[in-house]
Order: C-alpha cells, then sequence, then structure tokens
C-alpha cells in the first residue's frame, strides 16, 4: 500500500478576475491505495507537474491537466494526485514505478 493524498482547486468567474482560486483544499489525505489503483488514478491525472520528467520523484505531483467546468454553476475544478511523505522511504519507488505503468514517464 502506498498513502496518497488528493487535493483540488476551483476558479469561478469572480475569483479569476483577481487571479485567485475561490476555493481549494483536501479531497483525501493519507488514503492507502494499491499498486493497481495508484495507476488507473495517475491515469486519470497524467499531467505532471515538472516537465521534462524522467523519473517521478516524490516531490511531482500530478493533475487532470484541465479543468472540469460546470456550467450550471460557472465553477471550473482541477484535482492533483500527491505522494504523501507519511510513507515508509522504500515506497518512493513505487510513486515512480506506478508514473512508469501509467505511461506518464
Amino acid at each position: 500500500m502506498i498513502l496518497i493524498s488528493r487535493t483540488y482547486s476551483e476558479v469561478t468567474p469572480e475569483s479569476a478576475k483577481d487571479g485567485e482560486n475561490s476555493d481549494d483544499g483536501f479531497i483525501c489525505q493519507d488514503e492507502s491505495y494499491t499498486f493497481r489503483e495508484l495507476v488507473r488514478l495517475l491515469r486519470d491525472h497524467p499531467e505532471a507537474s515538472a516537465w521534462p520528467i524522467t523519473q517521478a520523484e516524490t516531490w511531482v505531483w500530478f493533475s487532470t491537466g484541465y479543468h472540469v467546468y460546470d456550467y450550471s454553476t460557472g465553477i471550473e475544478r482541477e484535482e492533483c494526485v500527491h505522494y504523501s511523505h507519511k510513507n515508509h522511504p522504500r515506497s518512493a519507488k513505487y510513486w515512480s514505478k506506478a508514473a512508469k505503468a501509467a505511461g506518464i514517464v
């Protein structure tokens, strides 16, 4: 098992005028994922925070790469996946291997 945190940020038309998010925070913190679940999650979040990426270091996070737009509210939402630093140090290699298995690296 590997511990993962997921975050979100939302922007409304009003907050965009100020260059700010209207809301952001955690979807979950330090949640356990199997390697297979992590690979699936990273496939849905293929944009790395660093480029070019040759290996997914633990400081690299992955985002959806696009904002999901809710036309009824005008809110744009983006989600990100982060490696939890509460993991045992030997778990770091699985973060990189999952990114490779997901086709990101």
